[in-house]
């Protein structure tokens, strides 16, 4: 999957070799930052649910970064591009049936409620969930490659009982980003998940120009919450 998160803004940015630092920081959080040869800089975040916490252009910032990775990682506040998983925005009551399993959620510091106080934006990968599996650059891109183990976590299988693992691939190329989102189901049963992303991006741009490209989509209605 290729989720909509192709932005590029024509900012004047001298081009440069591709580059990732493994060992950068964001609000005090381990982050890893990727850099492309035409100054798009996109930096994530693996013990805050491995959110795309900035993503800069020529210095720019581009991302909507809210009350930042602190408020997301203690209240669910979602910011930057944030992925939801294993099920995306909210559920309707504090429990679901799934592929002929029916589950009775139980209070969780790994589930966020909205203000209805309904669970929100899937289960949280906290901590060092999720695991680096390889970094790198080559003349024009750079990249990484995480998983996210859900099928070892007693946790998070409380809350979703469908063993699996989330793997992630994200590259920077010239002025793009790109996600791939694979779900790999690991035990007897099929796995009934739904993964989103949540972007927020600044309306102001510098230079006015920039593009963002959505896949198609459906409408979805909702009920008053």
């Amino acid at each position: 999957m290729t989720p909509p998160t192709a932005l590029s803004s024509p900012l004047g940015a001298v081009a440069r070799a591709a580059c990732v630092h493994a060992d950068a920081t964001q609000d005090g959080f381990d982050a890893v930052r990727l850099c492309s040869q035409d100054a798009l800089e996109a930096t994530f975040a693996p013990q805050v649910g491995m959110t795309c916490c900035s993503l800069r252009h020529g210095g720019a910032e581009l991302l909507g970064e809210r009350f930042g990775l602190a408020a997301y990682a203690s209240g669910g506040i979602t910011m930057g591009m944030s992925l939801m998983h294993p099920w995306a925005n909210r559920l309707s009551t504090w429990g679901y049936t799934a592929c002929g399993a029916t589950v009775r959620l139980p209070v969780s510091p790994l589930l966020h409620t909205d203000r209805f106080g309904l669970p929100l934006n899937g289960v949280q990968a906290c901590g060092h969930a999720w695991v680096l599996e390889n970094t790198g650059a080559g003349p024009e891109s750079a990249w990484l490659e995480a998983t996210l183990p859900f099928d070892s976590d007693p946790r998070q299988l409380e809350l979703f009982p469908f063993p699996h693992r989330l793997h992630l691939r994200v590259e920077v190329t010239g002025s793009c980003l790109r996600i791939a989102t694979v779900i790999e189901a690991t035990g007897s049963v099929p796995v009934p998940a739904c993964f989103a992303y949540r972007l927020y991006v600044r309306r102001e741009q510098p230079g006015g120009d920039a593009t963002m490209v959505l896949p198609a989509r459906r409408r979805v209605v909702t009920d008053e919450r």
